[in-house]
């Protein structure tokens, strides 16, 4: 579970406690009125969930088909030696690189991040990326592991036309002293990700919200219920709906899909909980089209 994923159960959880107490805040003053999209069936006590449990609304994705694992990863994983195993991503990269008898690679110098930039370098065919294209990576952190130890994470992102990716895009390298014990990561192949289409959305962010909305099972929210208001720390567009019960929220980014190439999209999180039940989902929201092109059930249901 990712860390925004659980967010929102942890948020779903205590909205749903303080509801009780009458403290949850609120995009409206009236109390809290149970919406039909609210209402799905009950799992029960022997639904292997907890007594009452709802029915997930469940993910969505719609990224296109898995790539096979491509041609120059099979090549430099072969030319890494013994022992190198690999599990793969939708887009045909690395998902964990790991080697059963040592580490993947030793000898590099430098900072941490230098060695993971120089270890990715070297092994750029495994992402299907470039020298500029690793030296081009955002550095997201450099993190030391707990318990005294010398071993450190590097996470490194991709970007597109200075957007960050939704949920792909990120590799990670475990370090010890020069030496890379793990990779794991989501990353795209350049030659996948191609170029956006265009950098200016058709569909604006009420559009992205109504299209999350509907695709999650909310159908009677209309561009006219919404209220655009304020920009968060994190990039998020804040939109008051008049039918449910939190604020929504909605930030441009891209998104990847394995036959289309990068797409510009809204990162569109649409939450409601009132009466003990709630919904929420994460949706990639095509900004040019409005076709929901990633969902995300946000609610730990299980």
């Amino acid at each position: 579970m990712s860390r925004r994923r659980l967010t929102f159960v942890l948020t779903a959880g205590l909205a749903a406690a303080s509801l009780a107490s009458g403290m949850l805040p609120s995009s409206h003053a009236a109390g809290p009125i149970v919406s039909d999209h609210l209402k799905r069936a009950l799992v029960g006590g022997d639904g292997a969930g907890f007594p009452g449990a709802e029915v997930a609304l469940g993910d969505a994705d719609r990224r296109g088909p898995a790539l096979a694992p491509l041609a120059s990863a099979l090549r430099t994983m072969a030319q890494m030696g013994t022992g190198v195993e690999a599990s793969w991503t939708q887009y045909g990269t690395p998902l964990t690189l790991t080697r059963s008898n040592g580490f993947l690679a030793t000898g590099y110098t430098g900072s941490n991040e230098q060695a993971a930039r120089a270890f990715l370098t070297a092994h750029a065919g495994l992402y299907g990326l470039t020298a500029a294209d690793v030296a081009a990576l955002e550095l997201v952190s450099d993190t030391a592991m707990t318990g005294g130890s010398a071993a450190h994470v590097v996470l490194l992102r991709q970007t597109l036309s200075g957007l960050r990716l939704i949920e792909d895009g990120l590799v990670a390298v475990s370090l010890l002293n020069g030496q890379v014990a793990v990779a794991t990561g989501s990353i795209v192949p350049t030659a996948v990700l191609g170029a956006l289409p265009s950098l200016l959305p058709t569909v604006d962010i009420a559009g992205a919200v109504v299209a999350a909305a509907k695709d999650a099972g909310i159908n009677t929210l209309k561009p006219g219920d919404l209220t655009i208001g304020k920009r968060d720390a994190a990039g998020f567009t804040q939109v008051t709906a008049a039918s449910l019960h939190q604020v929504q929220l909605s930030r441009l980014r891209v998104i990847a899909t394995t036959q289309r190439g990068a797409r510009l999209a809204w990162e569109t999180n649409v939450t409601d909980v009132a009466g003990g039940r709630a919904l929420a989902a994460i949706s990639s929201v095509d900004a040019l089209t409005g076709e929901v092109l990633l969902r995300r059930d946000a609610v730990d249901t299980m």
